[in-house]
Parts: C-alpha cells; sequence; structure tokens
C-alpha cells in the first residue's frame, strides 16, 4: 500500500467584515462571499468572527458587536 502524502497551502484567503450602510442595521457580510450576520430584533450582541464560516476566509477585522441602550 502507498503512502499518501498532503500538501498544505501556504496562500491564505482574506476578508473582512463591512458594515451595511443601511441606517439603523446591525448587520455585516463578508467581503469575500457577502455571507452576512446580524442581531436580529430586537439586536442582541453577537460576535464576528475571525474566520467566515460560510467561505472559510480569515477575517483581518474580527469583533463583538453589542447594542447600548438609553432609557432616559
Amino acid at each position: 500500500m502507498s503512502e499518501t502524502k498532503y500538501r498544505i497551502s501556504d496562500t491564505t484567503l482574506e476578508a473582512e467584515w463591512k458594515k451595511s450602510n443601511w441606517i439603523g442595521s446591525s448587520y455585516h457580510y463578508c467581503s469575500n462571499c457577502n455571507y452576512g450576520e446580524d442581531g436580529g430584533y430586537p439586536p442582541k450582541a453577537f460576535k464576528l468572527g475571525e474566520f467566515c464560516p460560510h467561505c472559510g476566509a480569515k477575517m483581518k477585522n474580527p469583533q463583538w458587536i453589542s447594542f447600548e441602550y438609553d432609557y432616559d
């Protein structure tokens, strides 16, 4: 039986989370595949990860998105 050899690529697909320009929207999307995440309604905190869950691109700007309400 022959030994299977695997090769690993040294390239990394990079992208970034982009914010939608809709007023009041919490929608963010991958600049590579346009996969989107949002906080729903009413908005709740969510994480934009280090990698896109759809295309696997390494994100340049992973972050937590949170909302603060002023009830004065």
